[in-house]
């Protein structure tokens, strides 16, 4: 074969030739220009379950648990979050489950990456994402706080003489409007009070003080 310099562009990457192949291009005395299909970029998939996570405790904070699975050729992911080279969430092998703490918020995005063989953190080495929703649907109505008092009084012996409350009415250090003028008999049973609606209860014994 004579000697001779050759060009050789290479359009496309990732192609393997066999040794007769090598030397059928050598014998070529013009530019040669390989072309062919590029390898499939390996995949993966992620998911979250719940999504939508139900949040009802006013934090607006959840848990998911994180699946994924991934194509061939990958051995070494890491799950990031909000981006890809973002703060580390678990590292593992081609598939796998993580469950969070409770610190998944609306709209936080999760990155499966390929660190097969140390590749970077970029987004050509992303496998798959997901994207979390919180949500408040299905949460029973929130309960209406309110500020109530009920008081009671005593006579001068310490025993309860009126309730009062400002559930009804407005006034906070009322002692009467529910129960008042609670009188007692000698021996200490109740004798009479009113109700705070007007209504007068009398208590009668017999000889055996029943």
């Amino acid at each position: 074969m004579e000697e001779a310099t050759y060009k050789v562009k290479a359009s496309k990457t990732g192609f393997t030739f066999t040794p007769a192949e090598v030397t059928e291009y050598l014998n070529r005395d013009t530019e040669v220009n390989f072309t062919g299909d590029q390898p499939t970029p390996p995949t993966g998939t992620l998911t979250a379950t719940p999504n939508p996570v139900q949040v009802c405790d006013g934090s607006g904070q959840g848990v998911v648990t994180l699946n994924w699975t991934s194509g061939a050729g990958v051995s070494a992911v890491e799950i990031r979050k909000g981006a890809p080279n973002g703060p580390l969430v678990k590292s593992g092998g081609a598939s796998g489950s993580f469950t969070t703490n409770k610190w998944v918020t609306n709209g936080m995005v999760f990155y499966l990456q390929n660190v097969t063989y140390g590749l970077p953190l970029t987004s050509a080495n992303t496998l798959a994402t997901v994207t979390v929703n919180v949500t408040t649907q299905g949460c029973p109505p929130p309960q209406t706080s309110f500020n109530k008092t009920v008081n009671y009084a005593y006579n001068s012996v310490g025993a309860l003489s009126g309730v009062g409350t400002n559930l009804i009415g407005s006034d906070s250090n009322a002692t009467t409007n529910v129960l008042n003028t609670v009188a007692y008999r000698g021996f200490g049973a109740l004798k009479s009070l009113n109700y705070g609606n007007g209504r007068r209860l009398q208590v009668g014994y017999n000889t055996s003080r029943q």
